[in-house]
């Protein structure tokens, strides 16, 4: 495997990853959410982990009010 192929992982990893099922991943796309996605011909979808990871933090929420 060379080093390019160790950062770009498939949808089942980058949902492994997310801790979501594959599937909702495709949900989010066609809903316009969810992390950068690159499609490599008519099928084959891979995601950069870092930006899976950048994603992920973007999606941190602070608490709207402190009781």
């Amino acid at each position: 495997m060379t080093q390019l192929e160790d950062n770009y992982l498939t949808t089942d990893e980058a949902a492994q990853l997310l801790g979501v099922n594959p599937r909702t991943l495709m949900r989010w796309h066609n809903l316009g959410f969810g992390p950068p996605k690159i499609k490599m011909g008519l099928r084959s979808v891979r995601y950069a982990q870092s930006s899976l990871e950048k994603w992920l933090r973007s999606q941190e929420a602070s608490p709207c009010r402190e009781t």
